[in-house]
Parts: C-alpha cells; sequence; structure tokens
C-alpha cells in the first residue's frame, strides 16, 4: 500500500473588486521537497496575475478566468515549471468558481515506474488534516440530531476511558475540541503515523494509550490537537453506533457521491490502483516511499484517498 507524504494545500484567492472567491487545488506527491516555497511561488504568480488583470491599465486586456483554455494555459505554466524544480512526480489542479468546476487537469505520473499518467477524474490523493473536515461535520450532524452538545464535558460521551481532570471545574467539550482549545499537549513521533498493520489498533484503545496530558486550561490558548480531534470522532462513534469510518462512509461520502473516498485504511483494493504513489527523489532518481497509515487516528487525518 502506498500514498503521499504530504498533505494537500488549498489555495483561495479572493479576486479584486468582487464576492467570487477562485480556488485552486493542487495535490501532489512530494518527496523530499520543500512544498511550503513551492506553493509560496505558485501563490505570488496567481495574486500577481489577477492583481495585474484588474488594474486600470490592462482593462482591456483581463482574461476571462471561466474561459478553460485560458486558465489551462496559465496554469501549465506554473505547474510544469514548478513540478520540474521540485522533482514533484504527481499533481492535480482543479480550479472551481461560483460553485462550479471551471477547469480540472492531471500533471505527471501516479506510478512513475509505469509510466501510468494522473487522471484528474480518478487519480487519488491524500487529503492529510482536511480529513478533519470530515469529522466536524459529523458531529455537526449529531449536534443537528440532539445527540450531542457542543458545551457539555466530553466524558459524558466516552465509555471505555475518560479525559483526565486535570482542571477540576473545567472540563473539555467538543466546541474545545472543534475549536484546537482544549488544553492538550500535543505529540506524534513513534505512534500517529506508524506503516506496519500489525500496529493497527481499534481507536479507543489507541486514544486511551496515548492520551496527551492537559497542559493549559480549556478555552485559553490555541494549540493543534490531533488527539482531541480523533477524540471527536469517537465520540462520533459512540453516539451513532457505528464506526467512525463506516458513519463518514455512508452519512458523508455515500450521501455526496464521494465514490473514491475511503477513511479505510489500508485502502480497499479498488481504490488502491488509482492512488497515487509517493516518492523522495535523489541522484537523479525517485525512490517509492511507503504507504502512511494513520488510522488509530483516523478522524484527525486518515482519509485514504480522494480525487477532484
Amino acid at each position: 500500500m502506498r500514498a503521499l507524504r504530504r498533505r494537500r494545500p488549498i489555495v483561495n484567492i479572493l479576486l479584486p473588486g468582487s464576492a467570487n472567491t477562485l480556488c485552486w487545488f493542487f495535490g501532489a506527491s512530494w518527496g523530499g521537497v520543500n512544498v511550503k516555497k513551492m506553493m509560496v511561488k505558485v501563490v505570488q504568480i496567481l495574486a500577481a496575475l489577477i492583481l495585474l488583470a484588474h488594474s486600470p491599465g490592462y482593462a482591456l486586456e483581463t482574461p476571462d478566468v471561466t474561459n478553460p483554455t485560458v486558465v489551462e494555459a496559465f496554469v501549465d505554466g506554473v505547474v510544469n515549471n514548478s513540478m520540474k524544480s521540485a522533482h514533484s512526480a504527481s499533481g492535480v489542479v482543479a480550479v472551481m468558481k461560483d460553485g462550479k468546476m471551471i477547469f480540472s487537469k492531471g500533471y505527471g505520473f501516479l506510478d512513475v515506474e509505469n509510466r501510468i499518467p494522473v487522471d484528474p477524474e480518478t487519480t487519488l490523493f491524500r487529503p492529510g488534516s482536511i480529513s478533519k473536515l470530515f469529522t466536524w461535520v459529523a458531529v455537526m450532524q449529531q449536534v443537528e440530531q440532539g445527540k450531542l452538545d457542543l458545551d457539555a464535558d466530553v466524558n459524558k460521551y466516552l465509555q471505555s476511558f475518560k479525559v483526565e481532570d486535570s482542571w477540576p471545574g473545567q472540563p473539555v467539550t467538543l466546541r474545545h475540541i472543534m475549536t484546537h482549545t482544549a488544553g492538550f499537549e500535543d505529540g506524534f513521533l513513534g505512534y500517529l503515523i506508524i506503516d506496519d498493520t500489525s500496529r493497527i489498533i481499534p481507536l479507543n484503545q489507541s486514544l486511551a494509550k496515548y492520551q496527551p496530558r492537559r497542559v493549559n486550561a480549556p478555552g485559553q490558548h490555541t494549540a493543534y490537537s490531533n488527539w482531541a480531534t480523533a477524540l471527536a470522532g469517537l465520540i462520533v462513534a459512540n453516539v451513532s453506533g457505528l464506526s467512525f469510518n463506516d458513519y463518514v462512509q455512508q452519512n458523508i461520502f455515500d450521501v455526496l457521491g464521494m465514490n473514491n473516498a475511503s477513511f479505510e485504511e489500508p485502502l480497499p483494493a479498488y481504490l488502491d490502483a488509482n492512488m497515487a504513489k509517493a516518492y523522495s527523489y535523489s541522484e537523479g532518481r525517485y525512490g517509492e516511499l511507503n504507504y502512511e497509515i494513520i488510522s488509530n487516528f483516523g478522524p484527525a487525518r486518515g482519509c485514504g484517498g480522494y480525487c477532484t
């Protein structure tokens, strides 16, 4: 099983003088690449083009950003050069405006050795922590159904273990978790990401085993917490009666027609065949990397893959 080691950046650019947002989605299999510098470069170029197009001196030459041919010509210039300089093996770009897909195109190869090109309709890329958005949707669905209270002590919804009462009278709530203000310290070395399927354990056991300290009172400081997000996923499972993976599949992915998305790890065979492989690049050659398994904390960033 193989997949990406990098999360999928999403860039939203507000068009000057309008309330419309042009969204550029770029997912790529990077290994040993300075992704931050690459994305900064892309954003700078996109922003410069849009600002130039809306300046008075160029009013007559404003490009039509709803024209797929115009968008493709621009995106090709940015992406091809960036991927070449960064030795990125694969990527996909999708541009949406006003809720409509203007342009989508795959770049590079999902399998370098066998020269299998990226297909924007079927090739899967791992979204990383964008997986959390599905967890938040699942939580809010249960809130709408009256099964969860955002301001209740989360221990009310836990069965096999409890969050330690380190701050008496100040319990952790789902509102704290969803705003990353629960007060947990965050860790990951040695347990968040694994590549050995024999180390996969049930979500409740993983959360109990690696419960972090509550270093701050809830609601006081913002501190990103993968553990807390996974806890929210466990709570959804406890109140819904379904495993978290099954809940998201049945109540989000299936409803939205997201046929190429899954939280299952390792990926089901029918999806794994379309997963973009991850690579490192050294001495002029790509080296295939292992699939990262995050199912022990799946609700935090374990979406196995989706395509544009």
